[in-house]
């Protein structure tokens, strides 16, 4: 057949017994009586019909056209019955394969690849076939046999479904195993019940077929489990190395409280070391030594936080908190780069699911590439201005993080969230990406925004604990 190949897309052969089939495949009925012969062809070709195939029925004892039509009609709703005249064409078996009384494999077979060229050209997207096998005499089977065989073999990628009917009053037990041994399956009816007969060949295609597709999935397993190692192990990577850069203000930062601590600690000593102690003076100094210690507390939880090696743990979180611990790392290198911080954070928010660590991450993230966007800017103020605002619609928090920085170019758009992709002189192109996955991993969304004056625009949307645990009731 001299006809372009399909791509295979599953068909509805309107049969339960055999399911949902490939294009190509090529299946035989073995039946005893013509109420059996309709009932597998009529919900056959219904199925045709109603998926834009023209069918062809090729017709011999017992049926006629007019059993076949009377079959259709009475299947078929009334204002559905025009297709049977416009889609289907009903052939004498005699004039489907026979030219002149004889059978020609060759020119049966060049007849099928121009009906099927010419479906395909009116815009069908296939045909559909049954071929009635109630003609052939002894003379003629061997060669029906090969023409079987060869047609197995050559609609495998063509857009056709062929069902070869197959009487079994009259057929030898040679005959049944010569059938069965040409088509991928047989049909036939046992103990009152419709079967599917398959080949060895089939069997053992499925069986392997089976065989890889449980291989596959468990390297899919494996694969995704080390991919997720691997991600993880990256997002610390890039932890660490913000860190890094941040080690100078992180050890101000540390410094500042502490030696804090040890002024107000001689202080007190003092006030209380008089010949007169001064218990007020002393209190005084005592709690600014506990503000100062609790203040280089904070800092250190922040960055054992954000090192540690751990699994990520989903808790309640109260967004506003976890804002105010990454700001206490980033302060020094704020105030290094003359950056005067904003914030603008609603009271009331509604509490987030979340791993706390992977959020600071992201925030300390997009502040970092703030500070490092400004660095170059020295003819205007350098804002950073930090939002968080309820997001009633979606019942989450909205976080904006906004500075008046080089901005990004139009141009990049997305791909600003692709891996490797970077806009920064040595940059790695992991931090917006790995912050994309953490967001999403948190059924948030985050996108960048073009400025109205200078500067970038990154909101991160987090959905709400209650709409989380709404949506996981449902």
């Amino acid at each position: 057949m001299n006809t372009h190949p399909s791509t295979k897309p599953l068909r509805r052969t309107g049969l339960d017994v055999l399911g949902d089939r490939p294009w190509g495949s090529h299946f035989c009925l073995f039946f005893d009586t013509k109420s059996d012969l309709l009932e597998i062809l009529v919900p056959y070709f219904k199925a045709g019909l109603a998926h834009n195939e023209f069918c062809f029925w090729v017709l011999a004892d017992p049926l006629n056209e007019d059993d076949a039509r009377y079959a259709l009609n009475q299947a078929i709703p009334a204002a559905d019955r025009h297709l049977v005249d416009r889609h289907m064409v009903f052939m004498p078996a005699e004039k489907c394969y026979l030219s002149d009384g004889v059978f020609n494999l060759d020119r049966v077979t060049s007849e099928w690849g121009t009906r099927l060229n010419g479906a395909l050209a009116a815009g069908y997207e296939g045909i559909r076939v049954t071929g009635s096998t109630g003609w052939p005499e002894t003379r003629e089977w061997l060669d029906f046999w090969k023409y079987e065989a060869n047609l197995n073999e050559s609609i495998v990628d063509l857009p056709m479904t062929v069902l070869c009917t197959y009487p079994l009053v009259g057929s030898a037990g040679c005959d049944i195993l010569d059938v069965t041994h040409t088509h991928q399956s047989a049909i036939t009816k046992r103990g009152g019940n419709w079967e599917v007969i398959e080949t060895a060949a089939l069997k053992h295609a499925k069986e392997e077929i089976r065989k890889l597709n449980e291989e596959l999935e468990q390297r899919v397993i494996e694969r995704t489990r080390d991919l997720q190692v691997a991600q993880a192990e990256l997002a610390r990577a890039e932890r660490l190395t913000t860190m890094g850069l941040l080690a100078a203000s992180i050890t101000h930062e540390i410094a500042q409280p502490i030696a804090a601590m040890v002024a107000s600690g001689g202080s007190c000593l003092n006030w209380l070391e008089n010949e007169q102690p001064n218990l007020k003076e002393a209190s005084v100094a005592a709690r600014l030594m506990v503000q100062n210690g609790t203040r280089a507390a904070d800092v250190i939880r922040s960055i054992r936080s954000l090192v540690q090696k751990a699994e990520p743990r989903v808790t309640r979180l109260d967004i506003d908190t976890v804002i105010e611990e990454v700001l206490a790392l980033a302060r020094g290198e704020l105030q290094q780069h003359d950056v005067v911080l904003q914030t603008d954070i609603d009271s009331g928010l509604p509490s987030v699911l979340g791993d706390r660590m992977q959020l600071q991450q992201v925030l300390l993230n997009l502040i970092i590439n703030a500070i490092q966007s400004m660095s170059g800017i020295h003819d205007r103020p350098r804002d950073l201005i930090i939002r968080c605002k309820r997001d009633a619609p979606e019942d989450g928090v909205l976080i904006t993080v906004q500075d008046s920085g080089a901005g990004i170019d139009a141009s990049v758009g997305e791909r600003i969230f692709d891996s490797m992709f970077t806009t920064k002189g040595g940059g790695m192109g992991m931090g917006l990406s790995i912050s994309r996955s953490i967001i999403n991993a948190h059924r948030g969304r985050i996108w960048s925004l073009p400025s109205e004056s200078a500067g970038a625009i990154f909101r991160i949307l987090l959905p709400s604990q209650r709409s989380i645990q709404g949506d996981q009731t449902q």
